[in-house]
């Protein structure tokens, strides 16, 4: 073999080697190039999902805190909200998974993802229903506050019906009293002999007598009825002895100094009380007073000398 073809076969040779180096080079550069690539979009799609859960963590960690205000709202309203706190739980358990974003699976995350749309259209259809709650509260408010007010007229009108009733009790009762026309004043001395007067000497009578007479009452009611006779002396004490005794005025047991049951037939009734003193009258002017059934129905005044 010359040396010129030699020479030729060793400079192909290199050739053949510079081009596989070149090829080698070219194929090192594409591939950097393609795993660079990759490891872009990699990292973009691992931006993207990492975008994504900040996203949908956000809008639960959000909806958390609407259905608290609705759960809230309901309340008040006197709504039941045991399912809407089934669902804060859901929802919270959701939330969880999420802070465990780089791990969770994609299936998991998607299922997670399409519960936003649900829990949204769930608090609308809340909002829709406390709207609906919320009229009817103020519907009952008014009805209630309509028979509260109608509830305060009957009372009124009750109270004054009551008033009125009482008023007529306390006339009829005020009517049917008794009351007395008519009062003489007797000294009765030792002999039997009695002459009328209202101004008796000290030693000069042995017993009084006290003359009534009542005023017809077509209103009062006929039978037995009782009166009774006190006398009372200058100093202010009640005059008693043992036809004496008590009885009960304006809630107060008050002495008598002497009573007479009699019939009451609406006939101008004439009623006699006597007294026998065992000692002397006081001097001075001895007010007496006539009571029957609680009630004052006369009184009168003689005087000692």
């Amino acid at each position: 073999m010359d040396k010129s073809t030699k020479y030729k076969i060793v400079n192909n040779r290199n050739i053949v080697l510079a081009i596989t180096i070149l090829v080698l080079v070219a194929f090192n550069v594409i591939q950097l190039f393609i795993n660079r690539r990759s490891e872009s979009v990699t990292k973009e799609k691992y931006e993207t999902k990492q975008m994504e859960l900040v996203n949908t963590y956000a809008k639960l960690d959000t909806i958390s805190s609407q259905l608290d205000e609705r759960i809230e709202h309901i309340r008040r309203l006197g709504g039941s909200v045991d399912s809407l706190i089934e669902v804060k739980h859901q929802l919270e358990q959701d939330k969880y998974s999420l802070r465990q974003s780089i791990h969770l699976a994609s299936n998991r995350y998607e299922q997670i993802k399409g519960k936003v749309e649900g829990y949204e259209k769930l608090l609308a259809m809340k909002d829709k229903e406390i709207s609906e709650m919320e009229h009817l509260t103020k519907v009952l408010t008014s009805e209630k506050l309509d028979l509260l007010e109608k509830q305060d007229e009957l009372a009124d009108e009750v109270t004054q019906l009551k008033s009125e009733k009482d008023k007529l009790l306390e006339q009829m009762s005020q009517a049917s009293v008794l009351a007395i026309e008519d009062i003489r004043f007797f000294a009765v001395a030792k002999n039997g002999i009695s002459g009328e007067t209202t101004l008796f000497k000290q030693n000069k009578f042995e017993k009084l007598k006290v003359s009534i007479q009542l005023e017809d009452n077509q209103f009062a009611k006929e039978g037995k009825k009782e009166i009774m006779m006190r006398i009372i002396e200058p100093s202010g004490a009640c005059l008693y002895n043992t036809n004496s005794g008590t009885f009960k005025y304006k809630g107060k047991q008050i002495f008598y100094t002497n009573t007479e049951e009699f019939i009451f037939n609406n006939n101008s009734e004439k009623i006699d009380f006597n007294y026998d003193k065992s000692n002397e009258y006081a001097i001075g002017t001895h007010r007496v007073e006539f009571y029957c059934e609680g009630f004052k129905i006369g009184d009168g005044e003689f005087e000692v000398e």
